[in-house]
């Protein structure tokens, strides 16, 4: 906490006056990286919407995933020390709204993937993928260092979702 209040340029007492602890503070770092993944999810969306479902897929993930990368270390550490200390009331969760996000744009597009149920697919998706990279944050955090975990994602979830090209009239 010194070196982050010597960083930011504010005293330690400051620093403890709005996060009386290490884990408040990477709680709102988080906070914050999590929000703008999702707004840069939403600038995206009016340039997916020309896209077939497999291209729309791997724009969203490189999105999430090069996020991820460049927030490996604070990652690393939310996932690794704080999250477990964490009752779940008290992270605020975005994958509501980018799962209704999701499992709207599989039911638009039911004609280019295979999925019984749109809503419990987009759920997979999401959590599966945030499982992976916190995985990869914590134990693997080197498969961030080039495009091969982002490859391996896309490819997981475009076989799960059986990406087919779109109908054409």
């Amino acid at each position: 906490m010194t070196r982050i209040a010597e960083v930011a340029g504010y005293s330690i007492g400051t620093l403890y006056q709005y996060f009386p602890e290490r884990r408040s503070l990477l709680c709102e770092l988080m906070h914050e990286v999590c929000e703008d993944e999702f707004e840069a999810v939403m600038r995206l969306l009016p340039e997916l919407q020309g896209l077939d479902m497999g291209a729309r897929i791997d724009r969203v993930l490189e999105v999430l995933v090069r996020s991820a990368a460049k927030n490996r270390a604070l990652l690393r550490t939310v996932v690794s020390d704080v999250l477990p200390t964490l009752d779940a009331d008290a992270v605020e969760d975005l994958l509501p709204a980018m799962a209704a996000l999701l499992a709207a744009d599989l039911e638009a597009n039911a004609d280019q993937v295979e999925v019984r149920d749109t809503e419990i697919a987009a759920r997979f998706i999401l959590v599966g993928v945030e499982a992976i990279v916190h995985d990869a944050a914590v134990d693997h955090p080197e498969w961030f260092d080039d495009d091969t975990l982002l490859d391996e994602a896309k490819t997981l979830v475009r076989r799960y979702l059986r990406v087919r090209p779109p109908q054409t009239p």
